[in-house]
């Protein structure tokens, strides 16, 4: 089942009764961070970075309590 914000926006994904996904946008539209839950308790969890002209070049995902962070180079525009 999705839920949908008033843009049409997925916000929130069940899995299953136990397992959700979240999204975050930001005032652009785009897309910041998606985390997935178990029993109300975060699994892992995806952020996104974006320059000024909407292009993604970070992704930073925590899995554990560890942080992987992995950024673009050569993205268009500044940061």
């Amino acid at each position: 089942m999705l839920e949908r914000d008033a843009l049409g926006r997925t916000t929130r994904e069940h899995l299953s009764p136990q397992v959700q996904r979240q999204f975050e946008y930001d005032g652009r539209g785009l897309l910041i961070a998606q985390t997935v839950f178990a029993d109300a308790a975060p699994l892992f969890e995806m952020r996104y970075d974006y320059d000024r002209t909407g292009n993604r070049y970070r992704l930073k995902e925590t899995k554990n309590r560890n942080l992987f962070d992995t950024e673009r180079s050569g993205a268009s525009g500044s940061k």
